[in-house]
């Protein structure tokens, strides 16, 4: 690379002088406008509904409440109540009862057969 003399300076300048593209004049509205179109982009800022974000926050509450809603709902039983309700279900499902008239039992009958039990 070869260093630039100044004769190249002075006539880099010189075109630049007299090529140089003329502004337009100031138009003394122009800047009232401009402002005036920058408040009201300010004022009208409001805020952008983004779906991503509602996804990830419905996903994190939901989390959260299924972690502490699992051990609100959770019943408390102690071993001898489940022992006692799965020998009972499962005593029930080997009993051969076909029965169709269970339907049609008056509660005095439905009364006295859980009395008995």
């Amino acid at each position: 690379m070869s260093k630039i003399s100044s004769d190249d300076d002075r006539n880099l300048v010189a075109f630049l002088q007299q090529y140089r593209p003329i502004p337009p004049p100031a138009n003394p509205v122009t800047e009232d406008r401009l402002m005036q179109i920058i408040e009201e982009k300010e004022s009208k800022k409001t805020f952008k509904f983004n779906p991503l974000i509602a996804v990830f926050s419905t996903v994190i509450i939901g989390s959260i409440f299924s972690l502490f809603s699992y051990r609100l709902f959770t019943p408390n039983y102690t071993n001898a109540q489940l022992e006692s309700f799965m020998a009972n279900s499962w005593d029930s499902t080997l009993e051969a009862t076909y029965d169709d008239d269970w339907f049609l039992l008056s509660d005095r009958e439905v009364d006295s057969d859980f009395s008995t039990q």
